[in-house]
């Protein structure tokens, strides 16, 4: 939260699941969806969700023929889009799907962010790793 006051970094954004946003995953409840309906263009269903961890809602593009996420819309609770993120050239790794390119836009102030994934690779092995805070890092416990 301090971060996102510190940058100006919308608090819907913030309290988005990250790690199922910059991967191309659905792992939303199914019991949160609140609308279904064909995309006026083709390219798949649009899914309407509610979000559990913050106001507001998700849009999710399905392509029921590729199987994949195409795009992610994020409003907050007054229906003001927070971001709209584009999911393409997509890769199968040891049976999992993950988009190379994604596309965040939609931002305030009309920033985009283009992330390219390269040398993606899968492993079995297990293994744990620990983020080592940057010089003149504070870091606060919480009791």
């Amino acid at each position: 939260s301090s971060f996102g006051l510190r940058n100006n970094i919308s608090s819907d954004l913030l309290q988005s699941d990250w790690s199922t946003l910059l991967t191309g995953r659905n792992l939303f409840p199914s019991q949160t969806v609140t609308k279904i309906h064909e995309d006026r263009d083709q390219r798949g269903i649009w899914l309407t969700s509610k979000s559990k961890n913050r106001a507001g809602s998700y849009h999710l593009l399905l392509d029921r023929d590729q199987e994949v996420l195409v795009a992610c819309v994020l409003e907050n609770d007054r229906g003001d889009t927070v971001a709209e993120i584009q999911y393409d050239n997509w890769v199968t790794l040891g049976g999992c799907r993950q988009p190379l390119d994604i596309s965040i836009s939609g931002l305030k102030y009309g920033t985009e962010v283009q992330i390219k994934l390269s040398n993606v690779s899968t492993s079995n092995e297990k293994k744990t790793y620990t983020l080592q805070p940057p010089p003149g890092y504070r870091r606060q416990y919480t009791p």
